[in-house]
């Protein structure tokens, strides 16, 4: 089943102008290529290689549609705005909403996740989203979260999302070096686990199921029982 997601949860905006796909490419720690027929998952990072934003991208005609976590939707316009200079490139809020199967089969942007204006379809909330997420495998920057993890932390290089041969973007080196020459010591996972509370994002915590304490990227949903989130963890116990 298709939901639209609540624009309190996730902002789109519209983008558009001739400069748009260079002015994204600058940024982003993809490679992003006309046409993008179908949803892309990229992030923008810091100088340090930290993420800032991650975002669902989508062009259609001449404009490119931008979603982010909307407590991030006021910082990523500005960032948007302090970085365009003289290019052509306009950036609004729109009326377009991002839309997920609540049902996923398997990670899978094309059809798992659309952008839509149809007003009339049933609205998801936020633990619907997080599930999806969580199901899916895909990470997603909140304010709480942001500036906290690299890419490869979140798991971005086994998703393809990162592009190794494209040219500069911000943290790109640090990026590179830890792909090219070093190793990617913790990652993130999909945990369920039973605690008389929820644990919050950036909580670092000893769970029984674990040998050192996971460090939480993303929300906890209550769902069948279980308190289900995403963690990082170390590689020598995922």
């Amino acid at each position: 089943m298709i939901t639209t997601v609540n624009d309190k949860i996730v902002t789109v905006y519209e983008m558009t102008g001739n400069d748009v796909l260079i002015f994204l490419n600058n940024q982003v720690v993809s490679e992003l290529k006309p046409p993008a027929d179908f949803p892309k998952l990229t992030a923008i990072c810091n100088p340090k290689g930290r993420i800032i934003f991650t975002l669902i991208l989508f062009s259609q005609s001449e404009t490119t549609y931008v979603a982010v976590d909307a407590s991030l939707g006021d910082n990523f316009l500005q960032y948007i705005n302090m970085r365009r200079f003289r290019m052509d490139v306009k950036i609004n809020k729109s009326s377009v909403m991002l839309a997920i199967n609540n049902e996923p089969k398997q990670p899978d942007l094309n059809g798992d996740l659309v952008f839509t204006d149809d007003s009339d379809m049933s609205m998801a909330e936020a633990d619907e989203f997080w599930l999806f997420m969580f199901k899916t495998g895909l990470p997603w920057i909140t304010s709480k979260s942001s500036e906290n993890f690299i890419p490869q932390h979140l798991n971005l290089d086994q998703l393809a999302v990162i592009d190794f041969d494209k040219g500069c973007y911000p943290g790109q080196e640090i990026v590179a070096r830890l792909h090219f020459l070093g190793k990617v010591k913790k990652r993130m996972k999909y945990i369920q686990y039973r605690a008389e509370q929820a644990y919050v994002i950036n909580s670092k915590v000893q769970l029984p199921e674990y040998n050192e304490p996971l460090e939480f990227c993303a929300p906890t949903v209550l769902h069948q029982g279980k308190w289900h989130s995403q963690a990082i963890i170390s590689t020598k116990n995922s």
